[in-house]
């Protein structure tokens, strides 16, 4: 029975069932090839499962809009889908982001719904974007006149990118070289906003590390400023069943 026992959780592992999950969540993660030894996570396992998320919420685009608040500026300009709104400064930012949002959705109601929301400064500092049908919607940001300390700013959900998957060996430690290397068939494209999933083969691999890169918008339509691309990387080693 104990040799049945110990081959059925050796097929279970190396199927790739069973893994135990941890996210790469922000751009400093993920972003450049393996920084140092101890990157990415330490793994023990036959298989690791790969899966990127490109969007928050799978089936609608997400963004997050900020300013740098000055009254200086003439107007706050968001573009969405050629749907343009602009918002001029009132007295603070919290109204003026709140103003903001409902400037958006007056423009481009029928594409996104918007949300003015507090996102950790304790009074309200963010447009919440949101679209209302799956398939990707465009954003452009900018700043009508010259502003002395103004910005414009979003994270949001890319339309495409790619990932590469980068392991450092396992082992004995005093045989196993001290260098990071690309994995057989790890650099990957990410051609749509449905993510990436799959699983490699990690025997002997100590560590592994996803790198995000060439996070971009939808078609190329995105050509202003101030936008940053945000996803997640998580990793499922799979674990031997006890």
């Amino acid at each position: 029975m104990g040799i049945q026992q110990d081959a059925n959780r050796l097929a279970v592992a190396s199927a790739g069932h069973a893994a135990e999950w941890q996210n790469a969540l922000t751009p400093a993660e993920y972003t450049g090839a393996p920084p140092a030894l101890d990157a990415g996570i330490a793994i023990d396992a036959l298989k690791t499962l790969f899966f990127v998320f490109l969007r928050e919420v799978a089936n609608v685009r997400t963004a997050y809009i900020t300013i740098v608040f000055d009254a200086s500026p003439t107007t706050y300009d968001v573009d969405i889908d050629g749907n343009v709104s602009n918002t001029a400064p009132d007295t603070d930012r919290a109204t003026t982001i709140t103003n903001m949002a409902a400037d958006i959705l007056a423009a481009a109601g029928g594409v996104v719904t918007t949300e003015a929301l507090d996102n950790g400064s304790g009074s309200i500092d963010t447009v919440k974007i949101v679209g209302i049908l799956e398939p990707d919607y465009t954003l452009v940001l900018g700043i009508t006149g010259t502003p002395a300390t103004a910005t414009l700013t979003a994270t949001i959900d890319p339309a495409v990118g790619n990932l590469r998957v980068w392991t450092l060996p396992g082992g004995l430690t005093g045989s196993r070289p001290a260098i990071w290397a690309l994995a057989s068939g790890g650099d990957l494209a990410i051609t749509t906003f449905r993510g990436f999933a799959d699983r490699f083969d990690t025997a002997s691999v100590g560590r592994v590390y996803g790198e995000l890169y060439d996070l971009l918008g939808p078609g190329g339509a995105e050509t202003g400023t101030g936008l940053t691309y945000t996803a997640q990387v998580s990793y499922g080693p799979t674990k031997v069943p006890s």
